[in-house]
């Protein structure tokens, strides 16, 4: 393993709950790139620090599967979470992360059905990342509705579809503490650069 600036890093392919009890009492963010699944077991003591919850982030960036249960032990964690190698999400375990806390990144979400979208977006953090590359309408529309920051920094197209408009909708009324990361859109209607010329935070567009 590796430590950089308090990070611990691990290249563990399995973890057992025992070795999971054991990293509840390191503190600092936690990256697991190689993991491929988790347990709601290993989970529950994963997101622990002693008898605390963490506070720490906690990368799982390696799993490719998140089943509901886990998904639910995980929404408990105090600190930020980063699935970077989920494709999809089910409708249930969306439900089950809405309830998390914390900053929640997708990056590498090939599709999102719009039934997990709307459970998604009423995650109670404050921003979701998600890797999405193309939006449906109805996904656009669907995720226009999340109420904190919304990162999509792999998005390449917005159209002047209804959906499409109320996200550029949604991105132009972020205020100035928000950047609205798209630095993958290449191509924009006139209309959703109308609704994103209203963003008075950093509009962060390198692609166009």
């Amino acid at each position: 393993f590796s430590q950089h600036e308090r990070v611990l890093v691990l290249g563990l392919t399995s973890l057992p709950t025992a070795t999971a009890e054991a990293l509840s009492h390191r503190r600092g963010p936690l990256e697991l790139p190689s993991l491929t699944s988790l347990s709601p077991a290993a989970a529950e003591a994963l997101i622990h620090l002693g008898e605390k919850t963490r506070s720490e982030s906690l990368y799982l960036d390696g799993l490719t599967t998140l089943s509901a249960a886990t998904a639910e032990v995980l929404s408990r964690h105090e600190g930020s979470l980063s699935f970077g190698g989920l494709h999809s999400l089910s409708v249930e375990s969306a439900v089950a992360l809405s309830h998390h806390k914390r900053s929640l990144s997708l990056g590498g979400f090939n599709s999102l059905s719009v039934e997990s979208a709307a459970a998604l977006i009423l995650h109670e953090g404050h921003r979701i990342d998600l890797g999405l590359k193309m939006l449906p309408d109805a996904l656009a529309e669907a995720l226009s509705h999340f109420e904190g920051e919304l990162v999509l920094p792999a998005l390449e197209q917005l159209s002047d579809g209804p959906g499409h408009l109320a996200l550029a909708r949604k991105l132009g009324q972020m205020d100035e503490i928000y950047t609205a990361w798209l630095g993958s859109l290449k191509r924009v209607s006139d209309a959703a650069a109308q609704e994103l010329s209203l963003c008075e935070g950093i509009l962060s567009l390198p692609a166009l």
